[in-house]
């Protein structure tokens, strides 16, 4: 009996391990997915401005987000609304006594406030009351109205349970069925994102891994590689998402996408593994084939492997968390698949059952991946094709680099619901339903801040100048209601007269007895020598507003107010806050990532290229097809002005990790060549024949299995799937055409062997051009 090869025991050995190590891959993948928390406004440090304005007035107000929550026929003469409010704080006060923390500030509803308005002292009509309501707790037709649940930081990080208790709560005292209830908000945008992205996963995985075995099976012809290739890659797929919990970080919209890739990146990778080993049959070695094929194949396979990681730990010098912790996962993930590659396939080559074929080549078709290579009609075509045109091939791809490059200069970015959940999901209905029936669900804060004076006899001004600068924050952009202190007042008595004066005597009386109401209502605060009045306007949310200017119109609009009202005697001053502006920071932290990490990325795969091919120039100018796929992509979406979304984002850095995989291995086969004497287009053409079929089955399978994700509500996971694809059609145009361009070119005498004689490689050039 045949003792088992070196290469065999180390196969069934790698094998065994994974199978042991299964579940718990299988435990620390769901327990990442149950961390699953998508809050753009932790995703950046304290550094940055807009994240300490926030934070201060959530520890100043203790409001962090809200729930927007109504049903059809809620009206503002609609009890039940009070009702459902009464309901979700009487559940907050048994959580309280259970010592469970707070989750709700209040609930503020349409029904509430307008018995409160037009009651004592208030005593604003029925008309003038609902007109100061619109567009913030009713719609424009003055009947529709909501529920605004406002959350604690607490709330808002337990939203799952806040909208649990939200929803029990109104099927207590409504009774409708939970799917007839409307939602809305940062919170429930935020936990709809949560669940999309995790179904993308669950759901979509398995026919993408399916489809893509099938694919594999076709292009390899062969069941039993195929097996141990897409066991990997699953096994990669399974080891980043444990990687995410076994280092404690949190599963997130930007790092759902990691799986596909490391599936995409293990597939392309196991295919180029087995072309070699069928070359090696094709060439008639049929004594040491799997040995032959892995002491070629390991080195452009580690390369590319070490690359891609290259490029994704260049996303490390991101301000921004989950884009760092997709750079370090992804890097470690994928270094760990392409050992597992390594060490598993040489034992199926050894054992392949089709092997004994290889020595019959005779009659075999030319797809037949034991069909010699040297004879290929389409290969034999595409060398003549590069060896007429490579001047022209060489001059469009810079032009296009040229242009596209200055393209990067306008791409921007997005990172809102809209650019997150198809349009055709329930979260995203609500939104709208909201937006056309009661009010917008983005808020914007305004904190004023007054001198806190003893006895404050400027109170009357201070409830002017709320007044005048609501009115300022309306005359805004896309501001379609605002809420104020002022909201919950009677209007100021004007005149010159006697009785105007008493009566504003009286007025400002009554607005200092109501303070403690504004207080509780969680629109004044009193602080260390000030008070703090907030003003908080309703924004629409939509992909195509500029939220950066919409910042800078609002700050244009009050700060000439503001200054106009105070003095000396009276300072006065205002900050601006909200989700809106930390998100537009993330938005610009994530362009600022998206640039530094590609020049990063193409400066480490430089350095890396040039030690591999000991040569400066041709070092630098094999990246030209290497940077050829994002240059082209990101600088054509720039010109469109398509938005940039988290997952198109992370494609960047990663795609030139792609392109650099089909480079090494065309460039290895390309050297290889001269050394056994081939000019350069004889080079190109063996090149063709030897790597030709495996850069277009990668291409093919691994593009086909990510356009499965296509079928997700979830955008990022679309965009991903999209953008990847492209991407991966267009790096291997780049090694095919774009890089052969170059090798065939005057360029191409860099990259020569050095073991060749230099006459004899001058002579042999000057006479094939």
């Amino acid at each position: 009996m045949r003792r088992p090869s070196p290469l065999t025991l180390i196969s069934l050995g790698t094998l065994v391990l994974m199978a042991l190590a299964a579940p718990i891959l299988v435990l620390g993948a769901d327990q990442a997915l149950r961390t699953m928390f998508n809050a753009p406004i932790r995703w950046i440090p304290e550094k940055f401005d807009s994240l300490q304005t926030f934070h201060e007035f959530t520890s100043q107000f203790d409001v962090h987000e809200m729930i927007l929550l109504s049903w059809p026929d809620a009206t503002v003469d609609d009890p039940r609304l009070d009702l459902v409010a009464e309901e979700i704080m009487r559940r907050q006060q048994q959580r309280t006594e259970d010592g469970l923390p707070k989750l709700f500030v209040g609930v503020p509803n349409g029904y509430r406030l307008l018995q409160q308005l037009t009651s004592e002292p208030q005593s604003l009509s029925r008309t003038e009351a609902i007109e100061r309501l619109k567009s913030v707790l009713v719609g424009p037709d003055g009947k529709t109205s909501t529920l605004a649940i406002e959350l604690t930081p607490e709330g808002a990080l337990d939203r799952r349970i806040a909208h649990e208790i939200a929803l029990a709560s109104a099927e207590k005292i409504v009774g409708l069925p939970r799917d007839q209830y409307l939602l809305a908000g940062p919170a429930t945008d935020g936990l709809s994102i949560d669940q999309m992205s995790i179904e993308s996963v669950q759901t979509l995985a398995i026919p993408s891994s399916v489809l893509a075995f099938l694919l594999c099976c076709i292009c390899l012809r062969s069941i039993w590689f195929t097996i141990p290739i897409v066991i990997v890659a699953a096994v990669g797929q399974g080891l980043v998402l444990a990687f995410v919990y076994w280092l404690g970080l949190q599963m997130n919209a930007i790092l759902i996408v990691l799986p596909p890739l490391v599936f995409v990146l293990a597939i392309s990778a196991g295919i180029h593994l087995v072309n070699y080993y069928y070359s090696e049959l094709s060439d008639g070695n049929f004594v040491t084939p799997a040995v032959d094929a892995i002491r070629k194949g390991w080195f452009p396979t580690v390369l590319a492997a070490v690359t891609t990681a290259i490029g994704l730990a260049s996303l490390m010098v991101s301000e921004v968390a989950p884009v760092r912790h997709f750079g370090i996962v992804g890097a470690i993930g994928l270094l760990v698949t392409c050992a597992l590659l390594l060490l598993v396939l040489p034992g199926a080559m050894e054992h392949w059952p089709g092997r004994k074929q290889a020595a019959n080549k005779a009659g075999l078709p030319w797809w037949s991946p034991l069909a010699g290579s040297e004879d290929n009609w389409l290969w034999n075509q595409s060398a003549q094709f590069i060896r007429r045109f490579h001047h022209w091939i060489v001059v469009t791809a810079f032009v296009l680099l040229a242009f596209t490059s200055i393209g990067l200069t306008r791409v921007n970015s997005t990172l809102n619901v809209f650019s997150m959940i198809s349009e055709s999901t329930k979260a995203v209905q609500d939104q709208r339903w909201f937006e056309n029936n009661v009010a917008p669900s983005v808020p914007v804060e305004v904190i004023v801040r007054f001198p806190d004076l003893a006895g404050d006899p400027r109170m009357l001004d201070k409830v002017r100048v709320i007044e005048k600068l609501q009115n300022e924050v309306l005359a805004v952009d896309h501001v379609q209601g605002v809420i104020s202190p002022y909201t919950f007042l009677p209007p100021i008595p004007d005149g010159g007269d006697v009785r105007s004066v008493l009566r504003r005597t009286v007025y400002r009386r009554q607005v200092e007895k109501q303070l403690p109401m504004l207080v509780e209502a969680g629109y004044v605060r009193k602080v260390e020598g000030a008070q703090l009045w907030r003003i908080s306007g309703r924004v629409e949310q939509d992909p195509d507003i500029d939220y950066g200017t919409f910042l800078v119109d609002l700050e244009e609009q009050i700060a000439p107010a503001v200054a106009a009202e105070s003095d000396e005697s009276f300072p006065i001053s205002a900050t601006y806050t909200g989700v809106t502006s930390v998100v537009y920071d993330v938005q610009r932290a994530l362009l600022k990532d998206l640039f530094y990490s590609f020049v990063t990325a193409i400066a480490l795969v430089g350095i890396v290229m040039v030690v591999v091919l000991r040569s400066v120039v041709a070092g630098t100018l094999a990246m030209v097809p290497n940077i050829f796929p994002t240059v082209l992509v990101f600088g054509t979406m720039g010109w469109l002005n398509w938005a940039v979304d988290i997952g198109s984002m992370m494609t960047a850095s990663v795609a030139l990790g792609i392109a650099v995989d089909g480079t090494f291995h065309f460039l290895g086969s390309f050297q290889h060549a001269l050394r056994k004497g081939a000019d350069r287009f004889e080079a190109i053409r063996i090149t063709y024949g030897h790597c030709g079929r495996a850069l277009a089955q990668t291409t093919f399978v691994c593009a086909a299995g990510l356009l499965v994700y296509n079928a997700s509500d979830f955008i990022p996971a679309r965009s991903f799937s999209w953008m990847l694809l492209v991407l991966l059609v267009i790096a291997a145009v780049g090694d095919l055409i774009v890089l052969p361009g170059l090798l065939a070119g005057p360029p191409g005498r860099w990259f020569r062997s050095e073991r060749r004689s230099k006459i004899a490689t001058d002579t042999r050039d000057v006479t094939a051009e």
